[in-house]
């Protein structure tokens, strides 16, 4: 969590799982990041065949998730606006984003433009292989890859790219007294 006054900013959250799933005697035990992966294929699956094309970006997925740990662009939003899914797919889409925002605290959770949303895959489109899923919309960045060989190590993030950190601090800095006149670096 970033303080700024009274504003709490609690973007970027990045969560990991290695292993992806904790095993005892051929059972699994714990899945830490289960919602997200399930959910994500559970959105993919209710893709129907005529929107997959548009969805499913590329056959291969990313070595990591594509914003980085303080990525100053955030990717290109890409893939299928919620709107033109169908019900199915599209209230799992919404039960997924629900999953990343209900860690937070209400009074601190973003408020989201639903319909603003956009979501991409790239990767296999079966359980055996690498995937990575986006999920974009109007400051609001989730990724999630699962991209190890194995398939037994997962990330993914939260993220507001306008607001991460609280923003741009240094930038904020630089305009306030460097480039008005104000401050002591004219």
């Amino acid at each position: 969590m970033t303080l700024d006054g009274d504003t709490v900013h609690p973007t970027p959250v990045f969560l990991g799982a290695n292993p992806l799933a904790t095993r005892h005697r051929g059972r699994v035990v714990t899945r830490p990041l289960a919602p997200e992966e399930d959910l994500g294929w559970a959105v993919l699956d209710a893709v129907p065949a005529g929107l997959r094309d548009r969805v499913v970006l590329r056959p291969a997925a990313p070595p990591d998730i594509h914003s980085g740990p303080r990525a100053a662009v955030p990717p290109v939003p890409a893939g299928v606006p919620a709107v033109e899914l169908p019900d199915p797919a599209r209230h799992l889409l919404d039960d997924l984003v629900a999953v990343y925002l209900e860690r937070l605290p209400a009074d601190i959770a973003p408020a989201v433009d639903r319909d603003a949303l956009t979501f991409a895959w790239e990767g296999a489109t079966e359980r055996t292989g690498r995937h990575y899923y986006r999920v974009q919309g109007p400051d609001l960045l989730i990724e999630y890859d699962n991209t190890a060989e194995d398939l037994n190590h997962a990330h993914t993030v939260l993220r507001r790219p306008d607001s991460d950190f609280g923003g741009d601090v240094l930038a904020g800095h630089r305009a306030e007294w460097h480039g008005t006149g104000r401050g002591r670096g004219q």
